[in-house]
Protein backbone atom coordinates (compact mmCIF):
# COMPACT_ATOMS: atom_id res chain seq x y z
CA UNK A 1 0.00 0.00 0.00
CA UNK A 2 1.17 3.29 -0.96
CA UNK A 3 2.19 5.56 1.75
CA UNK A 4 -0.48 8.51 2.37
CA UNK A 5 0.54 11.67 -0.52
CA UNK A 6 1.91 8.76 -2.70
CA UNK A 7 -0.10 7.10 -5.60
CA UNK A 8 0.72 4.45 -7.78
CA UNK A 9 0.11 4.13 -11.75
CA UNK A 10 1.42 0.57 -12.52
CA UNK A 11 4.97 0.78 -11.93
CA UNK A 12 4.88 4.28 -11.88
CA UNK A 13 5.11 5.96 -8.35
CA UNK A 14 4.19 9.43 -8.27
CA UNK A 15 4.28 12.31 -5.18
CA UNK A 16 0.78 14.27 -4.38
CA UNK A 17 1.95 17.35 -6.86
CA UNK A 18 2.35 14.77 -9.35
CA UNK A 19 5.89 14.53 -9.94
CA UNK A 20 7.79 10.84 -10.11
CA UNK A 21 10.19 9.97 -7.12
CA UNK A 22 13.16 9.56 -8.50
CA UNK A 23 14.90 6.61 -6.24
CA UNK A 24 11.78 4.65 -7.60
CA UNK A 25 12.25 4.39 -11.47
CA UNK A 26 13.76 0.55 -10.84
CA UNK A 27 14.25 -1.85 -13.85
CA UNK A 28 12.72 -5.65 -13.37
CA UNK A 29 15.53 -7.88 -15.08
CA UNK A 30 12.86 -8.34 -17.71
CA UNK A 31 13.05 -4.91 -19.27
CA UNK A 32 16.80 -5.06 -18.69
CA UNK A 33 17.01 -8.02 -21.28
CA UNK A 34 14.79 -6.36 -23.31
CA UNK A 35 16.79 -3.34 -23.49
CA UNK A 36 20.11 -5.65 -24.03
CA UNK A 37 18.24 -7.69 -26.74
CA UNK A 38 17.31 -4.12 -28.79
CA UNK A 39 20.32 -2.53 -28.43
CA UNK A 40 22.75 -5.58 -29.53
CA UNK A 41 19.66 -6.76 -32.17
CA UNK A 42 20.70 -3.52 -33.62
CA UNK A 43 24.35 -4.25 -34.04
CA UNK A 44 26.76 -5.72 -36.87
CA UNK A 45 28.38 -9.14 -35.59
CA UNK A 46 29.37 -10.40 -39.41
CA UNK A 47 33.27 -9.24 -38.49
CA UNK A 48 33.35 -11.87 -36.28
CA UNK A 49 33.33 -14.19 -39.10
CA UNK A 50 33.35 -18.14 -38.80
CA UNK A 51 33.21 -19.60 -35.17
CA UNK A 52 31.29 -19.47 -31.54
CA UNK A 53 31.61 -16.60 -29.48
CA UNK A 54 29.61 -16.52 -26.38
CA UNK A 55 29.55 -13.99 -23.22
CA UNK A 56 27.17 -14.11 -19.65
CA UNK A 57 26.29 -11.09 -18.46
CA UNK A 58 25.58 -11.13 -15.00
CA UNK A 59 23.29 -7.83 -14.15
CA UNK A 60 23.32 -7.23 -10.24
CA UNK A 61 21.07 -4.37 -8.54
CA UNK A 62 17.86 -3.67 -9.73
CA UNK A 63 16.78 -5.65 -12.88
CA UNK A 64 19.40 -8.71 -11.73
CA UNK A 65 19.75 -11.53 -13.64
CA UNK A 66 21.72 -13.56 -16.18
CA UNK A 67 21.74 -13.57 -19.65
CA UNK A 68 24.04 -14.63 -22.36
CA UNK A 69 25.04 -13.01 -26.18
CA UNK A 70 26.32 -15.89 -28.27
CA UNK A 71 27.74 -15.15 -31.95
CA UNK A 72 27.86 -17.97 -34.05
CA UNK A 73 29.00 -17.32 -37.55
CA UNK A 74 28.41 -13.95 -37.59
CA UNK A 75 24.67 -14.13 -36.01
CA UNK A 76 23.72 -13.00 -32.88
CA UNK A 77 21.34 -14.94 -30.11
CA UNK A 78 20.75 -13.57 -27.06
CA UNK A 79 18.61 -15.22 -24.14
CA UNK A 80 17.88 -15.16 -20.86
CA UNK A 81 20.14 -17.85 -19.59
CA UNK A 82 23.38 -18.87 -17.89
CA UNK A 83 25.65 -19.96 -20.55
CA UNK A 84 28.65 -22.70 -18.99
CA UNK A 85 31.12 -22.35 -21.43
CA UNK A 86 31.20 -18.28 -22.31
CA UNK A 87 34.33 -17.02 -23.12
CA UNK A 88 34.51 -14.12 -21.15
CA UNK A 89 31.67 -13.04 -17.84
CA UNK A 90 30.59 -9.63 -17.03
CA UNK A 91 29.45 -8.77 -14.17
CA UNK A 92 27.65 -5.42 -13.70
CA UNK A 93 24.96 -3.86 -12.00
CA UNK A 94 22.11 -2.59 -14.42
CA UNK A 95 22.85 0.67 -13.75
CA UNK A 96 26.12 0.90 -14.41
CA UNK A 97 25.21 -1.28 -18.02
CA UNK A 98 22.44 1.04 -18.96
CA UNK A 99 25.46 4.22 -18.98
CA UNK A 100 27.46 2.36 -21.12
CA UNK A 101 25.25 1.57 -23.29
CA UNK A 102 24.34 5.53 -23.21
CA UNK A 103 27.87 6.22 -23.48
CA UNK A 104 27.70 8.31 -20.42
CA UNK A 105 29.92 5.76 -18.81
CA UNK A 106 33.35 4.28 -20.59
CA UNK A 107 33.29 0.72 -20.11
CA UNK A 108 37.26 1.29 -19.22
CA UNK A 109 36.28 3.34 -16.67
CA UNK A 110 33.56 1.14 -15.51
CA UNK A 111 36.41 -1.35 -15.06
CA UNK A 112 39.35 0.84 -13.82
CA UNK A 113 36.57 1.64 -11.01
CA UNK A 114 35.11 -2.00 -9.89
CA UNK A 115 31.90 -1.54 -11.55
CA UNK A 116 32.58 -3.98 -14.38
CA UNK A 117 34.40 -7.57 -13.55
CA UNK A 118 35.57 -8.89 -16.59
CA UNK A 119 36.39 -12.95 -15.68
CA UNK A 120 37.87 -15.11 -19.39
CA UNK A 121 39.15 -14.06 -22.01
CA UNK A 122 39.96 -9.88 -22.21
CA UNK A 123 40.62 -10.17 -26.24
CA UNK A 124 37.35 -11.58 -26.48
CA UNK A 125 36.23 -8.63 -24.03
CA UNK A 126 37.32 -6.44 -26.50
CA UNK A 127 35.66 -7.74 -29.60
CA UNK A 128 32.68 -7.53 -28.00
CA UNK A 129 32.76 -3.92 -27.22
CA UNK A 130 34.54 -3.20 -30.86
CA UNK A 131 31.29 -4.91 -32.21
CA UNK A 132 29.01 -2.59 -30.07
CA UNK A 133 31.02 0.21 -31.03
CA UNK A 134 31.74 0.93 -27.56
CA UNK A 135 35.07 3.05 -26.80
CA UNK A 136 38.10 1.09 -25.13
Amino acid sequence: MAAPGIYTAGRMVYNSTGVKRKDDCMMTFDETFRTMKKYFSKKNFRKFGDGVFSYEFDVTGDGAGRFYVEVRDGVLAIQPFDYRNSLCVFTISSDSLKRILSRSLSPVEAYATGRLAVRGDLSAAFRLADALGLDC
